[in-house]
């Protein structure tokens, strides 16, 4: 999966980025401590899976207010925006960890 210029326009207007930086601690010691593999295909699925799930877990309560709010009034599902962080989320996390975001989808 890869974000879309609509959805980089997305993630400029909600601050995405400063959002994942803020987070950034709780982000990467949520998915250290939850993974059971360390191969990409698990941890892109982890990361996918768990933001929909417990976002808490990946941002403040009050960004994911601002997120739902959006969503409403866009109308448009929850997960679609959620998704747009586990993204960012996924390739900020290889690359602390060395790996090539191309890897995920090797094996799948």
């Amino acid at each position: 999966m890869v974000i879309t210029e609509k959805g980089y326009e997305l993630v400029n207007r909600l601050g995405i980025y400063e959002m994942i930086a803020l987070n950034w601690n709780k982000i990467s010691d949520y998915i250290d401590r939850g993974v059971t593999s360390f191969h990409p295909y698990d941890i892109d699925r982890f990361i996918i899976e768990h933001i929909v799930v417990y976002p808490l877990n990946f941002i403040q309560a009050a960004e994911l207010n601002k997120i739902k709010l959006l969503a409403y009034t866009e109308g448009l599902p929850l997960i679609n925006y959620l998704t747009v962080i586990a993204i960012l989320i996924r390739e900020k996390y290889f690359e602390t960890k060395g790996i090539d975001v191309s890897d995920v989808d090797k094996n799948a």
